[in-house]
């Protein structure tokens, strides 16, 4: 189940969503999210609903700072990023 409401039950609340502690997602999946926030950006300007658009530019700014940074020994590893070590070495 999604979490989304269906339209058949329109006097249930939808299920509640159990999101991932994190996603991974390849490489086209990210460009094509990253196209479709930057579409739906460019309507939104042409429609004069700025406050949305810039709501979507927040978005995509995150999604992109996030795949711009260059993967961690630390993330490939499993560890927590920003976990610092505590071995002492």
């Amino acid at each position: 189940m999604t979490g989304r409401p269906t339209g058949d039950r329109p006097d249930r609340d939808p299920a509640p969503v159990r999101f991932a502690q994190s996603v991974r997602l390849s490489k086209a999946e990210a460009f094509s999210a990253c196209q479709v926030l930057a579409d739906a950006d460019r309507r939104l300007v042409r429609a004069r609903c700025f406050a949305e658009s810039d709501g979507l530019a927040a978005l995509f700014d995150l999604l992109e700072d996030r795949l711009a940074r260059a993967p961690t020994r630390a993330s490939r590893s499993g560890a927590r990023p920003g976990a610092q070590d505590r071995s002492g070495s």
